[in-house]
Formats: C-alpha cells, structure tokens, sequence
C-alpha cells in the first residue's frame, strides 16, 4: 500500500476555477489524498473545517485549493484598497511559511493573484514596506515585537477583528488573564513612554559605557577575592537583538570572559548555570563570556558573589 494514498476523487469533479484547475494539473495533481477528498467538498462550500493529517498528505494543497477557489469567484469587499490583502495564512515556522508560498507559486502559477511571504529575522526593510504599503489585518508577536509576554496578537479593521472573536476557535485559543494583565501593564508602558519598565528595552537602552563601568566594578571585587585558577578580563563583544531563529541587530558590549587553567570552558559554564541563583552565559572560542546587558544593575552584587565562589 502506498504511504500516501490517493482516493478515487479528482479535482476535475470539483467546480474549480480553469486557471486554478490548470495550475493543479502543471503541478502533478490530478486525484485528491483522503484530507482533501475531506476537507475540499467543505471549504470549497464556505464552511470552517479542521483537519489533521500526517506530514506529506496535502493538508497546504487543501487549504490553498479552498482559498484560490475563492479569491478567485467571489468579489472582494467594497472598502478593499487595491493593495490590501485579501487572504491571510498563519503558519507557526518560518520553515512552513516559506514552504506554504512555494506551494501556492506552484498552484497559483496562472492566477494571477500576488503573495508577500513575512517572517521575522531577515528582510526587515522589504517587509516594513509590504506592510506601509496597506493591509487590513497583521498577525504579531507579543514577546518579540513589545517585549511583553508570549502571546500572538491580531490587529486592524475592526470588523475582520470582530468576525474573528465570534469564531468558535478564539475561545479554544483564548490567553490566560495572567497574560492579559502582563499585556495590559506592557502597552501602557509604551502610551505612558515608560521604557525602563519593559524589560527588554531598559536593557537594550544601556549604553556600552555604562555597562563597561559595571563589567569593572565586578572584575575588581572578584579579583580581589584572590582566585588562584578563574581569570577575568574584559573584551569588546556585541549584544544580539532579535526574536525567533535568527536575530539580526547587534549592539556594542563589554563582555566579562571568564577561563580556569584547570577546567574547561564548559564545565565553568556547568558550574555557573548550577550556582544559586542561576547564572546563565555563553561559551565562545574557550572562554565563558557573561553580557551585562542581560543583567540588571541590582543584580551585580550577586553575579560578583557567585563569580568570587569559583575555585
């Protein structure tokens, strides 16, 4: 048996769009897996469906089927402007999201219809203007864009935001009240222009002066502490700014780099992340470098004590 079956319904006996049906056609697709055989009669007449199958059924083919079917037959709204989208995929992985507009490239070679594929971490530039350019709905971290808590946030035109609280799904995938309340005292951080008290931007508005006179201050109470096998130095470093897989900012650090003439950089890390508190680092060409910048001012006393008790 074939590890993906095919069923015995085609994509011809659907009222598909010819240009649609041809690009299914030039992609290799005649006859539907059981997920779109389905899920197709559903979504094609209007309704929500929820579908899970393994990877490699076709799951993208069937929702990209659905949505090409009706951008293409049914008029958009009167207020769309003619830059506004018309269709939003939400994929959880950059990874997906790339593979999902590939996807649609390939069925809807002869639509006609533009896609803007958005991810964080690369082409910042080029995406802020797809998004000045107008939309009515963007689809954001809480965490990554505000430096809040973790949580996915929707915003624009108040009615498509309105549809989507009444769909039965907002309710399965509400937040926590903790969450809101962490949300609430974040974007009232940035009305009241209170940066210091979102955490992330206290941290990222620290100058490397002032961390270089802090990463001193704890390199002179260690050293005092006469430790016969821990050196400290100070080098220059950068401290990266960014969410998700690949944070593309830097700024200018002093770095605190730690080596022990009888253990390795690992096992001096090891014993840092065992310390109580916690100390986290990083190991670099051999050494452990601390970044004050991930550390807040009251917290120097105890980073020096806890650095002071290695031997």
């Amino acid at each position: 048996m074939p590890q993906h079956p095919l069923t015995d319904i085609f994509f011809d006996s659907f009222d598909l769009h010819p240009h649609l049906l041809a690009g299914l056609h030039a992609a290799g697709f005649t006859r539907c897996t059981p997920i779109q055989a389905l899920t197709l009669p559903l979504a094609l007449a209007g309704r929500d469906v929820a579908g899970q199958a393994q990877t490699g059924t076709g799951k993208t083919a069937a929702f990209l089927v659905a949505v090409l079917q009706r951008l293409m037959t049914q008029p958009a709204f009167v207020e769309r402007g003619p830059s506004d989208p018309r269709a939003l995929v939400i994929a959880p992985t950059r990874e997906l999201a790339i593979q999902i507009e590939k996807d649609f490239q390939s069925l809807g070679r002869n639509t006609g219809i533009k896609s803007a594929l958005i991810y964080g971490g690369v082409d910042y530039d080029k995406q802020r203007e797809q998004l000045r350019a107008g939309v009515d709905i963007v689809a954001y971290s809480g965490d990554k864009l505000l430096g809040g808590p973790q949580s996915g946030l929707l915003s624009g035109r108040a009615d498509l935001v309105a549809r989507m609280r009444s769909n039965s799904l907002f309710r399965a995938l509400r937040v926590d009240k903790l969450t809101y309340a962490a949300l609430e005292a974040t974007l009232l951080a940035y009305v009241k222009r209170d940066h210091d008290a979102v955490p992330v931007l206290r941290m990222m508005r620290l100058s490397k002066d002032d961390i270089s006179r802090r990463a001193q201050q704890i390199v002179a109470h260690v050293e005092a502490a006469q430790l016969k096998h821990v050196k400290l130095e100070l080098i220059e470093g950068e401290s990266v700014i960014g969410g998700g897989a690949a944070p593309s900012a830097v700024l200018p650090t002093s770095l605190i780099a730690l080596t022990h003439s009888n253990r390795s950089a690992d096992e001096l890390n090891d014993r840092l992340r065992n310390n109580t508190p916690p100390v986290i680092a990083r190991v670099e060409d051999g050494r452990v470098l601390i970044d004050l910048r991930t550390v807040f001012p009251e917290q120097d006393a105890t980073l020096g004590t806890a650095l002071a008790s290695l031997s």
